[in-house]
């Protein structure tokens, strides 16, 4: 990669908390390599128990993998499309997350076509996570834009997080 700038990592919300990031301009370039040793996926999860215990920085987006324990509520008839949900890690804590827009309407799509008894894994990259009001414990919330959300066989080695739940 050539000619991006340098800049500090003080976005509203982060994917790293490194100090710096690159952002390309209209002069950027970048040239196709192949590293057969880097891994081209490799996702680090946020455990839920972390989150639950306070273990997480309010600006640094996460990924999570659950399996959905519940649909709690869905709204799909107005202009703002929005789903809550309970996930629930393969250590079972539960952390409820809400998905909107599009991620809302993918997610709805897949967990009324799923099989009955089959339990419905997601990946969520990206994800804000927001404290609770009081008392409430922290919740999940997708990005706006950046998040993806991968659910059963659109996981790679799904068998693997299936294994898990």
């Amino acid at each position: 990669m050539h000619n991006f700038n340098v800049l500090h990592n003080d976005l509203q919300f982060k994917a790293c908390n490194h100090a710096y990031r690159m952002q390309f301009n209209a002069s950027t370039t970048i040239k196709d390599r192949d590293f057969p040793n880097i891994l081209e996926c490799e996702y680090e999860f946020k455990k839920f128990g972390d989150i639950l215990a306070g273990n997480f920085q309010i600006d640094l987006l996460v990924d999570i993998v659950g399996a959905v324990e519940k649909m709690i509520f869905s709204q799909t008839q107005t202009t703002l499309k929005k789903v809550f949900l309970n996930l629930r890690d393969s250590s079972g804590d539960f952390l409820t997350c809400t998905l909107w827009e599009s991620y809302a309407i993918k997610f709805l799509n897949c967990y009324n076509n799923q099989l009955s008894g089959k339990t419905m894994v997601m990946i969520l990259t990206y994800a804000r996570v927001k404290e609770g009001p009081g008392k409430y414990p922290p919740s999940l919330i997708n990005s706006w834009c950046g998040s993806k959300l991968l659910i059963d066989d659109e996981i790679p080695d799904y068998e693997k997080y299936q294994e898990r739940k």
